[in-house]
């Protein structure tokens, strides 16, 4: 399973903080940084390599573009916290060029003070207390985790571009070396940068984009193969069966009869 770009949060700007239960999201990334915190029963949280069973009284931190998924086995209870990349400024700009390799927290003190600014979040709607708790929050994650140098470092905005430029492009002749020249990058250094980022490389990334669209417009019976194939911005069926096998070890045919 590969991380997907949620594109909407891309270009909002506001502060997100409430309640979800039992969440079950799969596997995404975005420029904001996203909190969760458990409040009763527990839940599998996944951020980049990182695993942990959240119980009662921990979270989660997921930074820019960390890859991050949730799943509920069972009834749980939890508050998420979004803040958009334009309200943590100062604060990516502290940790910049870093990363930690433990994105949980299970420290109930930590907890319990991030979770009463969260509560104060949800329960009003004052834009200057809001943002005032956002930075005590931000504040409390840089004191009580632990951040180490980082050999290549997100530029949230350029990626952000990057990533949005794909979603829209990715049906077109798209290649890692007119990605490159597009947004000025050597085509190598733009191939280790991003999969260093996402843990995905370019092509790959656009090739599983195609499918994704292909197997989209494949559920309209109406659509036959070929057309799917060139709709989603395969240049061959020969290229479209090899990419669909590799990745569903198994035919179109037999995709559409499971």
């Amino acid at each position: 399973m590969y991380p997907q770009l949620l594109a909407k949060r891309e270009s909002d700007s506001l502060i997100y903080c409430g309640k979800a239960t039992n969440p079950r999201v799969l596997f995404h990334f975005h420029s904001p940084i996203e909190l969760y915190l458990v409040e009763d029963g527990e839940i599998d949280v996944w951020i980049n390599d990182s695993h942990r069973t959240l119980k009662a009284g921990e979270m989660s931190v997921a930074f820019s573009y960390n890859a991050h998924r949730y799943y509920t086995k069972n009834n749980a209870t939890s508050i998420y916290l979004i803040i958009p990349y334009d309200k943590c400024v100062e604060f990516n700009a502290l940790i910049r060029d870093k990363c930690t390799d433990d994105p949980f927290i299970t420290d109930r003190d930590t907890f319990d003070k991030i979770k009463a600014c969260c509560d104060v979040i949800m329960n009003n709607c004052n834009t200057l207390l809001t943002t005032g708790c956002v930075y005590a929050i931000l504040g409390i994650l840089l004191d009580s985790m632990c951040f180490k140098p980082c050999t290549e470092s997100v530029q949230p905005q350029k990626m952000t571009q990057i990533l949005l430029y794909i979603n829209e492009n990715f049906k077109k002749d798209l290649t890692l070396s007119s990605l490159a020249s597009k947004f000025g990058y050597n085509p190598s250094y733009l191939s280790r940068y991003f999969k260093s980022c996402f843990s995905i490389g370019i092509n790959n990334y656009i090739t599983k984009m195609r499918l994704r669209e292909a197997v989209l417009l494949m559920k309209d019976h109406s659509n036959n193969v070929t057309y799917c194939a060139y709709e989603s911005g395969f240049n061959s069926l020969r290229t479209f069966y090899r990419a669909f096998y590799s990745e569903f070890q198994c035919t179109p045919k037999e995709y559409l009869t499971k």
